[in-house]
């Protein structure tokens, strides 16, 4: 949905940004084949007004299974169950929109543990039973997992490639099954109720936008549902499914299977006979040293493994099938060649790089103290010493150059965690200088503000990616120190912040850690120590700071205080904020009004919104106005043009308590103070507010906003947070109003990583779309 999008660009967590990597990926179910008829009778497509949106498995003549995200709305935040009535279901062909029949859906149950990303599931019951023919029949519930690495077939009408068109003709592929341990590598989030299904390596292929719910079958039987991809449609990350044989017994308990033998044995599946079940020939190799009793890989002392990292711990947020990009980073990189950055060292910790490090003489190597440390029952303590070894000399993780142990690691005397994160290390063995192994000069200033630094190391090349096996390299921008100072509150004199380059999102990742603290800011703020001109690696980890409450650090509003504020409601329920313009019109954010599931965009029944106005608290008081209409922008995709004008079914009488507000014609000045107010949650995952919120913030340049935010535009407005006591927007605050000097600036959009982060909110730019407002509403006439 959007849902006060909190896009995460934090380490940059991926929860953003779709735009940002311009990759030309191959088509993908990802890399499917068409399906031939009949030969997967048990899958159906489920529609939303008559359109696909997500796949299903026929379960008996009267159910389906599908995921639960496929069949609930979420606006804001919320998840609401969407109407049965604009549910059905086309089984019985192959061609997403010809032959087979449509049958409408009656009720659906979702797991009662579905939340997020777990317990992703749904029953679905039929208005009327399917007659079974050799293109409809049922699928039997896998009672087991399938075994390790082997191969899974996955179906579905999704994209077939990210942001690409959809079949025409149902697409099948094969993905390998990973143990839980494996998967738990990739997912942090993953326990036993998900089944990670892995791509092959050269040939990437999986779900993607409009598979959600689709079947994964092995042997003839459903052993996962579809759920979510963490990247983009055709990385290398494994697919999360449901993992059937986990819910089975709470399928069969929630449709007409309770009663029946589980295998249906009198039913059988048309053709499973062409379901590829043959093992693979060998283990895939990108899983070498991943724990798992089913590998065992004989390596040499010093080869590494891409898993495992020390450096990376946190991990960003999944998102439901493809709905975000991944960040590509070393984002945006280059492969480094041979001597080019001969100072560039790799960390290696018990045989796995984890930290890249600086050479600054034959005997020291300087890197970040967190790669030196760990820490215990909060206090610090020096990793053991005998387990460190650097490899000098090669542009490659694996193989070439030499390996020299660590004698002693000294980290600078007040590193507390997250400040003066620095440490020198000194090798057992003197290094012999070479055209591929020379020291690098320590800065003696920093770098002049919007400079060009480059960075460089082996992390993970996006997100949870794979190592990228050659050292890569990226050109990033210098920030002075008062920027830095004014977007992140732990910048100090000490700190180095560097932006990514306006027109990419490139940068650091887990793995490349060096001195820089790579921290939840919106534009991939990288906090380094003043070693600037040092190459130094990337993202050293993603700091979780306790976040206060915000609006979020909100103050209670007093009667008509904000007399244009209304709350958007969704059958009774608060979903957004919304400002009054006229008697008969609303503003409010286009994401407020529209519906998406699983890439698709809908708008709501106008008849299942209204709006409340005239008071401070978002359950009683004031009047209760029907919607009669929603216009949303014409240009409306994504982060952009989400800005959306409402029509009443009545009139609003003006009190002192419901008063339009005017439109602005120009931009509040720089730095100036504009006030933001709405019903959101509290803070991050906290309650919502009993009674209206309001709190000022920093109206940010268009130039300084989009430097820190690559896909701003001249249609968006920033407003910054204060550093010490971070305020801002939350969920449910979206489509409120922005106002400077008595004027509505702005309608909330957006904001990049959690509630309270120290990053700006984003709000549609009402000096921008004034004219559409206008024209769209009973204002095209006023002065």
């Amino acid at each position: 949905m959007k849902l006060l999008i909190t896009i995460i660009l934090t380490s940059l967590l991926c929860r953003e940004n779709a735009k940002a990597s311009h990759l030309r990926l191959q088509p993908r179910i990802v890399l499917g084949r068409n399906a031939s008829p009949g030969q997967f009778p048990f899958m159906v497509s489920i529609r939303y007004g008559g359109s696909h949106i997500c796949g299903g498995s026929i379960i008996s003549a009267n159910y389906i299974v599908t995921a639960a995200h496929c069949v609930t709305t979420q606006i804001d935040g919320d998840n609401f169950d969407t109407t049965p009535s604009f549910l059905s279901i086309h089984a019985g062909s192959i061609h997403i929109e010809r032959d087979g029949v449509t049958v409408q859906v009656s009720e659906y149950k979702t797991y009662p543990g579905y939340r997020g990303l777990m317990g992703d599931l749904a029953v679905v019951k039929l208005s009327q039973p399917l007659n079974f023919t050799e293109h409809i029949r049922p699928i039997n519930l896998a009672e087991s997992d399938p075994p390790n690495f082997s191969n899974v077939e996955i179906l579905g009408w999704g994209r077939l490639y990210q942001d690409g068109p959809k079949p025409e003709l149902l697409q099948h592929t094969s993905l390998s099954s990973l143990p839980h341990s494996q998967c738990k590598v990739y997912n942090p989030h993953g326990d036993e109720s998900l089944l990670c299904l892995l791509p092959q390596r050269r040939d990437p292929s999986g779900v993607c936008n409009s598979d959600s719910g689709g079947p994964a079958v092995y042997n003839g039987h459903l052993v996962g549902i579809a759920n979510y991809v963490k990247g983009l449609c055709g990385s290398p990350n494994p697919d999360v499914f449901a993992n059937v044989a986990y819910y089975a017994d709470w399928i069969k308990d929630n449709s007409d299977l309770q009663n029946s033998d589980s295998e249906n044995s009198n039913v059988e599946n048309a053709n499973t006979e062409n379901l590829a079940v043959e093992s693979r020939d060998s283990e895939l190799s990108n899983l070498e040293n991943v724990d798992s009793e089913n590998t065992t890989h004989e390596k040499s002392d010093f080869e590494l493994s891409n898993f495992g990292n020390v450096d990376s711990e946190n991990f960003n947020a999944p998102t439901k099938v493809c709905e975000s990009k991944r960040q590509q980073r070393m984002v945006l990189s280059r492969n480094a060649s041979p001597g080019q950055f001969p100072y560039m060292v790799s960390l290696v910790y018990d045989k796995r790089h984890y930290c890249g490090g600086s050479l600054i003489s034959a005997n020291y190597v300087v890197t970040a103290a967190h790669c030196v440390t760990h820490l215990s029952d909060q206090q610090i303590f020096l990793v053991d010493e005998s387990l460190l070894f650097v490899r000098a000399g090669s542009i490659y993780l694996l193989g070439e150059g030499i390996i020299v142990a660590v004698a002693e690691c000294k980290i600078f005397p007040d590193y507390d965690g997250y400040r003066n994160d620095i440490a020198v290390v000194r090798l057992a063995q003197s290094l012999n200088f070479t055209e591929y192994i020379r020291p690098i000069s320590l800065a003696e200033s920093f770098p002049p503000h919007s400079s060009n630094v480059i960075v460089a190391g082996w992390g993970s090349v996006y997100e949870n990616g794979p190592s990228p096996g050659i050292l890569q390299y990226t050109s990033m921008l210098s920030a002075s120190q008062n920027v830095c100072k004014m977007l992140f509150y732990y910048a100090d004199e000490s700190s180095l912040c560097l932006l990514n380059q306006k027109d990419y999102p490139n940068g650091a990742c887990s793995g490349d850690s060096v001195s820089e603290v790579y921290l939840h800011i919106k534009m991939k703020l990288l906090v380094a120590t003043v070693l600037a001109f040092l190459v130094l690696g990337v993202k050293a980890k993603s700091l979780d700071f306790e976040l206060q409450p915000r609006i979020v650090q909100g103050r209670n509003a007093s009667l008509a205080q904000f007399p244009y504020i209304v709350s958007l409601r969704y059958r009774n329920t608060h979903i957004c904020g919304g400002s009054i313009i006229s008697a008969n019109y609303i503003v409010t954010a286009a994401h407020c009004v529209t519906t998406e599931i699983d890439d698709e965009t809908f708008d709501m029944e106008p008849h299942l919104l209204s709006i409340r106005a005239g008071s401070i608290r978002p359950r009683r008081g004031g009047v209760i106005v029907q919607v009669a209409e929603t216009t949303k922008y014409p240009g409306y995709h994504g982060f952009l043009g989400d800005i959306a004008v409402v029509r009443l079914a009545q009139p609003l009488n003006f009190t002192e308590h419901i008063r339009p507000i005017n439109l602005t014609q120009s931009d509040p000045p720089d730095f100036a103070t504009v006030l933001l107010a709405g019903w959101g949650r509290l803070f991050e995952n906290g309650p919502r507010a009993r009674t209206l919120k309001y709190a000022p913030m920093a109206s940010l340049s268009h130039d300084l906003c989009s430097m820190l935010n690559p896909r701003i535009d001249e249609s968006l407005l920033c407003l910054m947070t204060d550093r010490v006591n971070p305020n801002g927007m939350c969920n449910g605050d979206s489509g409120g109003p922005a106002v400077y000097d008595g004027r509505l600036v702005g309608v909330a959009n957006y904001i990049r990583g959690d509630c309270g982060a120290h990053h700006p909110d984003v709000f549609a730019r009402v000096a921008h779309y004034a004219n559409w407002i206008r024209e769209n509403s009973d204002l095209r006439n006023v002065e």
